[in-house]
Order: C-alpha cells, then structure tokens, then sequence
C-alpha cells in the first residue's frame, strides 16, 4: 500500500502484507461401521472407518456409545 507523499515531502509512505496460504483441514470422508448389539464405539474404530485421508487430531461428537451417528471435526 502506498501513500503519495504531499509537498513539501518528497519520500511515498509504503507498507506491504504478506500473506501465506494455509492447507485446508481434512475430516475424510464419510464411512459405515458394524458393531455388535449392545457394543461400544471407539475413537480408533470409528477412525479407521473414515475414507480417504482424515487428519488426526479431531473430536468425535456426540460421547461415544452403542449404533448411532457420529460426526468427526477436524479444527
């Protein structure tokens, strides 16, 4: 960005932003797992039905348990 200068100055006032490019988060893709009646999901199982290339480091939601729908973000 530059402001001209005005006389009696003769030096333009010049700032600049430098911006970088960040890679977007990856939560896979969505996947299906079987378990038995009256089993508990895990972090790890629920991971590894994931497709594609989930980043690690996300949250489950809601609080694991039996047959349901589970939702993995990755911040």
């Amino acid at each position: 960005y530059t402001v001209a200068a005005t006389a009696p100055c003769t030096v333009d006032a010049v700032s600049t932003v430098s911006v970088t490019e960040q890679a977007q988060p990856d939560a896979g893709t969505n996947g299906t797992l079987t378990i038995c009646s009256g089993s508990t999901v895990t972090s790890g199982s629920l991971f590894a039905a994931l497709g594609g290339s989930p980043d690690a480091g996300g949250t489950w939601s809601p609080a694991f348990a039996g047959a349901g729908t589970y939702t993995y973000t990755v911040a």
